[in-house]
């Protein structure tokens, strides 16, 4: 009977502990730290645990660390991570494509991130860090901030236990079981949003029952209710779900006796408190109009309860959509909710309770049709849920950890930590989208008898289609784990292990001094690092983001050494993003083009728009970004997998450039790489005649005859600029001339007669090649030439000719007397220092 007394008799809570290291009754925590010098033993060695706790998922998430991004969120929350570190911005420059095209207000040339940015600020740092260390790419350092969140929630956990009143070690087995053996460990290598959420949402409630027993114990500091206002604002600006924390924060700081509320400071404190929740709000939809969380009433109001009954079900009960399926640990944490109600401990019972209901109930409404939550591993709108119900495990690890508990207990709660901690390693070691790929392929197959299977639905509900049976059974796929993808386990692994040795050192050792204690977090911390710096040097050249062709780094490199303040990338698909993402750390911006409907994506499909008008296959908004965009630069680098001998590729984009723009020249061409080409972005004169040019030639070269040119820059000209020429071009048959494809060469030239800039190329930038032009066509042909930084001032005769590019023949220039010349001089450009 009595050991039966020992097991259910409630934990003290933090502020009436009394032997051996406790706070005595009574006395304010922080106070017993300062004068009792046994306690300071107590909070250091704790200390130094969390390091160890830290450190040591650190190390074990990073052996599971796979810096792939696999969803269209990830790749736009990394996309305003590094406009705001590179340009003090939120623009969408490479994940446009993934948000319905708008017009924006000047000077924006793209798209704002919409959704709340604490994420982004939160993975800023390790951006900066990349940026400046070389041999490290840049998505790979921020997939790195997950893996930080996730242990610093495990420790936030520890200490929450602490706060309850058990013992370190069941809270520290709580923290291991929440870090190894549930869904948190999955999200750590994503760059999802629910991480930092789930962080805060826990520091916030840490931080009101730390400040809850102060009240109650008559004190009242503001340090931890000022920790809990920061939480809580840093929740507003991860999530528009914050405010579906606010019945469990409320009942956490609800004091033991509620007159303690009518207190002058506490109703002070809290009037601060929700004036400062409202300025946050505002703020946010001052400086966010175009966020989630500004929009939420409007969302509210047109709220559809249509998917209550499909949702909440298959968050609570289901075997492919619930927490318990995929974290079945916590299922042990009824019966510690049992416990627990049996000491009449309702605070401990209720708060994950709230917890539970609000977050599953809120989504259920608020997401309506999307409350299955994409593409990711399980629930994960249901992930901030996992540290609250991992509290309800603290009874059950006190009993558990007792030597004299029932074996069968044992035994169960060890095969049900087991089954989750497989679980995890099912999620971790097979590709998120497999299970994807496998419905659609049971769909496929199952399409003569008139069948579907769907996440959302056979994937809720049929056990043979949840996702942890789906992926045990793609075992064989292609791991996602770093280290195995760059073959570098031999080199990373070890480091993890020491790492991880390290940490279980602080974690299991009695620290004899501080000093022992400040060197043991000291090597976790030097393990840690270099465990970081030589795994993400291992992974740089990771062929899911870099491919296979040495070339795309050759490009890279003639961008690095070409590029200078002023100019701009312009990428034709998404085909580039990741190897932008990742590699290029240039300051001068590059932004994905829109998607143009006018090309062939299939070359067994036809396009979106069918079109033979050129101006009508790139994406209207083309138009405004290039404008804007134009305004601001001096040069464009525009990079394409499309060059003239694709077959079937229209290439809508480069001839929308070229029809508007000035090209300059190829600077890199490889048929399975990709061309690197460079414009000038001064805007050409209009496609069609009339208008007609500026300055008239009417210079006859038997193939065509020059009409006129434009130089839209003038006539006087900076060096290391550049220098645009329009030429208009008129097609009256061939005459003695044989017909080809012949190109134009336009060159300046200085006294010597030496070319010291010159263009030679097809006209119109290979989309208008001679033999195909029509007898009394007018045909506008842009060219740009480089002016060199270090030419003489003077000034200089601008040759235009037209020859074959086989054995370099020029074409004469015919009058009516005959043969004139090989070329013609159009003008006399003035170079200026």
């Amino acid at each position: 009977m009595r050991h039966k007394q020992e097991l259910t008799s409630p934990p003290a809570p933090l502020h009436q502990r009394g032997a051996e290291g406790q706070f005595a009754p009574g006395s304010p925590p922080l106070l017993a730290v300062r004068e009792a010098g046994g306690e300071v033993n107590t909070v250091l060695r704790r200390a130094i645990r969390a390091a160890g706790l830290f450190g040591l998922l650190v190390a074990l998430y990073f052996t599971t660390y796979s810096g792939q991004p696999n969803s269209s969120d990830e790749l736009v929350l990394f996309d305003a991570v590094h406009s705001l570190v590179q340009y003090g911005t939120l623009e969408l420059a490479y994940s446009s494509d993934q948000r319905p095209y708008m017009h924006q207000p000047e000077p924006v040339i793209a798209l704002s991130l919409d959704i709340e940015p604490m994420q982004v600020y939160a993975a800023a740092p390790l951006l900066w860090v990349a940026l400046h260390v070389p041999g490290i790419g840049l998505v790979q350092t921020v997939w790195l901030l997950n893996i930080f969140v996730t242990a610093l929630t495990a420790v936030v956990l520890y200490y929450y236990g602490i706060a309850l009143g058990y013992a370190d070690r069941a809270a520290l087995v709580v923290a291991l079981i929440f870090g190894t053996t549930t869904i948190a460990w999955p999200y750590s290598r994503m760059f999802f949003r629910e991480p930092l959420f789930t962080l805060l949402a826990l520091t916030c409630a840490y931080c009101l029952e730390r400040w809850r027993q102060q009240l109650d114990a008559g004190h009242l500091y503001p340090g931890w209710l000022a920790g809990a206002l920061l939480s809580l604002t840093g929740t507003l600006f991860t999530k528009e779900a914050s405010l579906l924390l606010v019945p469990t924060l409320l009942f956490v700081a609800l004091p033991g006796a509620v007159r303690r509320l009518f207190n002058r400071r506490v109703l002070l404190t809290l009037a601060v408190l929700i004036a400062l929740i409202v300025v946050s709000v505002t703020l946010y939809r001052q400086l966010f109009p175009s966020g989630r969380f500004s929009n939420l009433m409007d969302r509210v109001r047109g709220v559809d309860l249509t998917y209550l009954t499909v949702a909440l079900p298959a968050y609570l009960f289901s075997p492919g959509a619930s927490l318990w399926a995929f974290s079945p640990v916590l299922l042990l944490g009824w019966a510690g909710a049992y416990s627990l109600a049996r000491r009449r401990a309702a605070r401990q019972v209720l708060i994950p309770l709230f917890m539970l209901l609000s977050i599953t109930v809120g989504y259920s409404i608020l997401q309506g049709p999307n409350w299955y939550s994409g593409k990711g591993w399980g629930p994960r709108y249901l992930v901030p849920i996992t540290p609250f119900l991992a509290l309800w495990l603290l009874p059950v690890a006190t009993t558990l950890l007792n030597r004299r508990v029932v074996v069968w207990k044992q035994v169960l709660a060890v095969g049900l930590t087991a089954q989750s901690f497989l679980i995890q390693i099912i999620a971790l070691t097979v590709p998120i989208e497999a299970f994807g790929n496998y419905l659609y392929n049971e769909s496929v197959a199952l399409h003569r008898l008139n069948r579907l299977v769907v996440p959302w639905q056979e994937g809720t509900w049929n056990p043979l289609y949840i996702p942890p049976v789906v992926n045990a059974h793609q075992y064989a796929a292609p791991s996602p784990i770093a280290w195995i993808v760059t073959h570098s386990g031999v080199l990373v692994v070890p480091l993890c292990l020491l790492a991880a040795g390290a940490s279980i050192y602080a974690i299991t050792r009695r620290m004899a001094s501080r000093r022992a204690g400040g060197l043991a977090v000291s090597a976790i911390a030097v393990s840690l690092v270099v465990m970081l710096y030589v795994g993400l040097r291992a992974f740089y050249t990771d062929v899911r983001i870099a491919g296979s062709n040495p070339g795309l780094f050759e490009m890279l490199d003639r961008i690095d050494a070409g590029v200078r303040p002023g100019d701009a990338v312009l990428l034709n698909d998404a085909s580039f993003r990741l190897i932008f993402m990742n590699y290029y750390k240039r300051p001068e911006p590059a932004y994905l083009m829109p998607v143009a409907p006018g090309e062939r994506l299939d070359l067994d499909q036809p396009p979106e728009i069918v079109t033979n008008n050129p101006e009508d296959r790139p994406h209207p908004i083309i138009s405004e970004m290039l404008a804007r965009l134009a305004q601001s630069t001096s040069r464009w680098w525009f990079v394409t997998e499309f060059g003239p001998f694709s077959k079937g590729r229209l290439r809508p984009i480069e001839q929308y450039l070229a029809r508007h723009y000035f090209p300059v020249d190829e600077v890199y061409a490889d048929p399975n790489v990709a061309r690197l080409l460079r414009f000038a972005p001064v805007s050409a004169p209009p496609d069609r005649v009339p208008p007609w040019p500026q300055y008239p030639v009417n210079a006859n070269f038997g193939a065509a005859t020059l009409v006129g040119f434009d130089l839209p820059c003038g006539a006087t000209i900076k060096r290391g600029t550049m220098l645009p020429v329009a030429l208009l071009w008129r097609h009256e048959g061939w005459g003695d001339v044989p017909p080809f494809d012949y190109s134009v060469n336009v060159s300046l030239i200085n006294r010597e007669g030496a070319a010291v800039a010159q263009r030679a190329q097809p006209p119109l930038a290979t989309f208008g090649p001679m033999s195909q032009w029509v007898n009394g066509g007018y045909y506008h042909d842009n060219h740009a030439l480089e002016v060199p930084a270090d030419l003489p001032p003077g000034d200089y005769e601008l040759w235009v000719l037209i020859f074959d590019w086989r054995d370099g023949h020029r074409l004469p220039v015919r009058s009516a007397t005959g043969v004139t010349a090989d070329h013609v001089t159009i003008a006399t450009i003035r170079v200026t220092s």
